[in-house]
């Protein structure tokens, strides 16, 4: 759950407002009682009205201060459209590692072949910054953003599922985990370029599409692997073996596509030409500039300073009419 202020520290400041107002409303009433009555040469009614008029300045007046320091912890609730015009281009692949990619119903297998798949696309994409996310039961940033294609195709040469310890297969962490490593101040665009059989054993793949949609990146889908699929072994060296057919969720991985929005794109890694398709997408996003919409977050620094401000003017006007006619 979001937090309803980005800077909840600040609430802190709040807090001294509750025993200042406490100190001057026990010192008042002590006045009120003994010491107007003498200084007013008035009964202990006028003084008690006076007592009053204090209560309502000094409640108003901590209210009001109250109120300030919320502003300054960044309240921010509700969402907006914004226009983004981005220009360049920033390119995370995400390679699911679970088992179910070191089938070999595409040779060498699924994995290989993917790794295959996004060293050729780095190649490609020359003016854009390529990162790679590795996902399994969780997903992790395993070379932010760079030009560097040397350390890319590095890695893609050696991944296999014993990277990441983690078990099950959530290709949707993976794109969480992409779209937190995306610059919060760049101004280029954002494709997430997924490769999955799209098996999954928990997290939510279209949960994370929804946030891709979201934030205004595209999605593009590579699936890996056939319709026919093949058979693994679930729990390898378990003295009970259990048998499971792996296959292309092809369906699936189209849904994602289209919750996703934003230009996104599924594809068959098998289909020739398919890599032309990607190439052809984000290069579009990296030549010029185009103006994508991000949801973002509203603060509310208005109504809280408007409200202090209010406050303040109720203080100062019950507290001064008593007085003006005490006096």
């Amino acid at each position: 759950m979001t937090s309803l202020f980005d800077r909840p520290e600040y609430l802190a400041l709040a807090l001294p407002a509750i025993p200042a107002a406490v100190f001057v409303l026990v010192r008042w009433k002590r006045m009120a009682s003994l010491v107007l009555p003498a200084l007013l040469n008035t009964g202990p009614r006028p003084a008690v009205s006076i007592f009053r008029a204090v209560v309502v300045r000094t409640v108003c007046y901590a209210l009001a201060w109250m109120l300030v320091a919320c502003a300054f912890a960044s309240p921010r609730w509700g969402t907006k459209l914004l226009p983004v015009r981005q220009e360049g281009a920033s390119v995370l692949f995400v390679l699911d590692i679970s088992r179910s990619m070191t089938v070999g119903d595409v040779a060498p297998d699924r994995l290989s072949y993917a790794a295959e798949y996004a060293s050729v696309l780095a190649d490609r994409f020359v003016n854009a910054r390529v990162g790679i996310v590795l996902a399994k039961g969780s997903g992790i940033l395993a070379i932010p953003l760079t030009a560097d294609r040397r350390s890319v195709r590095d890695l893609l040469n050696a991944v296999s599922p014993a990277m990441l310890s983690s078990a099950g297969s959530n290709p949707g962490s993976g794109l969480e985990a992409a779209l937190a490593s995306f610059p919060a101040s760049s101004a280029a665009s954002r494709t997430i370029v997924l490769f999955t059989d799209g098996d999954e054993t928990s997290g939510s793949l279209l949960e994370a599409a929804r946030s891709v949609q979201k934030s205004g990146a595209s999605l593009v889908v590579v699936g890996i692997g056939t319709e026919e699929g093949e058979v693994i072994d679930v729990y390898p060296g378990a003295s009970e073996p259990t048998f499971y057919t792996t296959r292309l969720q092809e369906d699936f991985l189209r849904q994602a596509v289209r919750i996703a929005g934003n230009g996104s794109l599924y594809v068959n890694g098998s289909d020739a030409g398919s890599a032309l398709d990607v190439i052809s997408l984000v290069d579009g996003s990296q030549n010029g500039s185009r103006m994508v919409y991000s949801r973002t977050g509203v603060y509310r620094y208005g109504e809280f300073l408007a409200a202090a401000f209010l406050l303040f003017a109720a203080g100062c006007v019950a507290g001064g009419r008593v007085w003006r006619k005490r006096m």
